[in-house]
């Protein structure tokens, strides 16, 4: 007993030992009877204590974290941990490296923006440090993680700030023990990690995990998990893995695993997708789900999974696939980025082997093996996305729709219901706004959140709520038809009609009824880049000089209007960029039903549109109220006429004549007519 009193005094006196007295210390958590910790147990004074179990760590043998054999640097690992040698860290990495100056500074943000200061706090440049270390055996990288792990228990562990401190924060304490269990590994030969800075080390990831698994008592209601849960117990997990020493390991490797099954029932609704609706922190649940089973076999941890655990990981799996734009990009639904090109490809191929999907690997080559896909329609019903898309391939004309039922607020998710995103000839010419931030500028934080900033219908200033359901989704021959509805509030209701005609075009039809009465908006944004907007002719197009392009048509009804709008988007973090926006504009009296009825004709390059007809027939005649027929025209060569049932037990009918006229017959032709001419194209940077 004196020896452990005086080990505390000695860890008191470096502030490890805090003032939370209920978190048992590192040595009296040991399992001292475990095969080689023997001379630990039989050291008869503190010092060769802490040094027989130095000696411990530098030979035992777990499997890896990280990958052991030929290790490779890359330049911006490299750069990143020479940066720390110079104490330039990133927080959010939105702002790239700040100085933290020396000592470091632990306390401060040097941006307005508390994301930064929790972020540091996650000790994300460790990766890089560690592998700096191992490549180039360089001792400096090694005095810089000793030195900054002695920094951050000193600072972080005085009574003041146990616990209280920002760093402290529940989800950045979990991803900070990730990154600590994980990298010592790295570090645990090298001269730099004395028997003090261990104590230190194990003292503090101790604390640490006992708070993590503080937060999961036995009888936490599990509609309480988010999605910081998932971080959370992974963190534990990984603790327990890496250091199965101490006595409460296998209590919280079986914790955690036990609550990660169960937190997959309530994160994940039945089609897979989680219950906040949105793509970019989806992919995180599969992936963490899927690796689960092997993890505990390669590190030993005790732990049983339900019978269709793995079911409802494959559903989760294929639901990125069935979202994913033609060049294998997630929509931007929510607080997201836009993703690069093909990241998707590359994030379902380690799944194509566990599960076996031949459409997978169809999808994660771009068709060089597997089986393609099959159908033009899809829904994930529970979560409320629906696909329609022309074919499989990279030139495929493709929308997706989002219609969620969500009675409460998620923080990530944005009340944008029947918005929807549309890729046409391997370009994404509609893509939602994003997110912008979290914090630092909450004026922006709400411009992107509000409906405006979305491609919905908005009356006046109303709110929107989620509240969506599916009327009818079919494949047709040449027409795919997309139903939805959305009881926006009490007042207003919102009913969005979707066709996609022979694969070519996307005619929308909102109908908007209620007590409600006010002005309607229906919104529209383009990709970044040049752009007309005919207020005239009701039409709004791009104008790329290379590649494809998109018309836009409204249906010239009285009383309607075409008005440019403020548009952005961000494409990551604090990152926003102006960008082309516009809304249809009518008046709803109340208790009136008002309709817009619009037309989206993506062309390829070789094409180009001249003369649109839109509208409805009744008697087989133009009508400028709405009839149960719409038709349009295009450069007098393309007719299309699909009679619409209220009844939608009935199905829609498409009726289409075609001229057999080449593009340059056609061009020809028009501009022979004089109805035509090709609008100018500006000068571009």
């Amino acid at each position: 007993m004196k020896s452990l009193f005086r080990i505390c005094t000695m860890l008191a006196a470096v502030g490890v030992w805090a003032a939370d007295q209920s978190v048992p210390d590192a040595w009296s958590e040991l399992d001292l009877g475990r095969p080689g910790l023997a001379a630990v147990k039989s050291a008869k004074t503190e010092e060769a204590r802490r040094q027989a179990l130095l000696e411990y760590f530098r030979k035992r043998e777990i499997p890896a974290f990280f990958e052991t054999k030929n290790p490779k640097l890359s330049e911006k690992e490299q750069e990143t941990a020479d940066n720390a040698l110079q104490h330039r860290f990133v927080g959010q990495s939105a702002y790239g490296p700040r100085d933290r100056g020396t000592p470091i500074d632990w306390d401060s943000s040097p941006v307005p923006d508390q994301e930064w200061l929790w972020q540091f706090h996650r000790f994300n440049w460790l990766p890089a440090l560690g592998r700096a270390y191992r490549v180039t055996g360089d001792q400096r990288y090694a005095q810089e993680w000793a030195g900054e792990i002695n920094s951050w228990v000193r600072h972080m562990h005085a009574d003041k700030q146990f616990r209280r401190h920002a760093g402290w924060r529940s989800l950045d304490t979990a991803i900070r023990m990730k990154n600590w269990t994980t990298t010592f590994e790295y570090f645990v030969k090298s001269p730099a990690l004395d028997a003090e800075t261990l104590t230190q080390f194990l003292q503090s990831l101790l604390q640490q995990a006992q708070y993590i698994h503080s937060l999961y008592p036995a009888d936490k209601d599990p509609k309480q998990l988010n999605n910081w849960d998932i971080i959370q117990l992974e963190a534990l997990l990984y603790f327990a893995a890496g250091f199965p020493e101490f006595r409460k390991s296998v209590e919280f490797a079986r914790d955690a695993v036990d609550r990660l099954c169960r937190f997959q029932k309530r994160v994940l609704l039945p089609d897979g997708v989680i219950d906040e609706f949105i793509p970019s922190y989806h992919i995180a649940y599969p992936a963490m789900f899927g690796k689960l089973p092997e993890f505990c076999r390669k590190f030993h941890v005790p732990a049983e999974f339900p019978p269709d655990y793995l079911d409802l990981v494959e559903k989760s799996v294929n639901a990125v696939m069935l979202w994913s734009h033609p060049d294998g990009t997630s929509p931007m639904f929510g607080d997201a980025w836009l993703d690069k090109p093909g990241v998707n490809r590359r994030w379902i191929k380690p799944y194509c082997k566990q599960f076996k999907r031949q459409d997978w690997l169809w999808f994660a080559t771009s068709g060089k093996e597997g089986t393609a896909p099959t159908g033009r329609v899809q829904e994930l019903p529970d979560a409320g996305y629906y696909m329609m898309r022309s074919g499989w391939d990279a030139n495929a004309v493709f929308v997706v729709l989002k219609n969620s039922n969500m009675p409460e607020a998620r923080w990530h998710n944005h009340n944008d219901n029947l918005s929807f995103e549309f890729t046409a000839f391997g370009r994404r010419f509609m893509i939602d706004s994003g997110c912008y931030n979290y914090s630092g500028e909450p004026e922006w934080r709400r411009w992107f959140r509000r409906p405006q900033a979305h491609q919905m219908v908005t009356l006046d200033d109303l709110p929107v709520a989620a509240r969506g359901r599916k009327i009818l989704q079919q494949s047709l021959p040449g027409l795919d038809v997309t139903i939805l509805e959305n009881a926006a509030n009490g007042d207003f209701t919102h009913r969005r009609s979707a066709y996609l005609v022979e694969g070519q075009y996307l005619l929308v039809l909102d109908e908007l009824s209620g007590k409600a009465g006010g002005t309607l908006r229906q919104h529209f944004q383009f990709a970044p880049g040049p752009w007309l907007l005919d207020r005239s002719r009701l039409t709004a197009r791009t104008l790329f000089q290379k590649g494809p392009n998109l018309v836009v048509k409204g249906w010239a009804a009285p009383g309607v209007s075409l008005e440019e709008e403020e548009g952005w988007i961000s494409p990551r973090y604090m990152v926003k960029e102006p960008r082309p926006a516009f809304a249809f504009i009518r008046g709803k009296r109340p208790g009136e039903k008002q309709v817009f009825l619009t037309l989206l004709i993506p062309l390829p390059a070789e094409r180009q549109i001249s003369e649109v007809e839109l509208g409805f027939l009744k008697d087989g005649r133009h009508s400028d109220t709405p009839g149960d027929t719409v038709y349009f025209r295009l450069n007098h060569r393309e007719f299309f006429r699909i009679r619409l049932y209220s009844d939608h037990r009935k199905t829609p009918e498409l009726k289409s004549v075609k001229a057999k006229w080449s593009p340059q017959e056609e061009e020809r032709a028009l501009l022979e007519s004089g109805r035509w001419e090709r609008p100018p194209l500006p000068d571009l940077p």
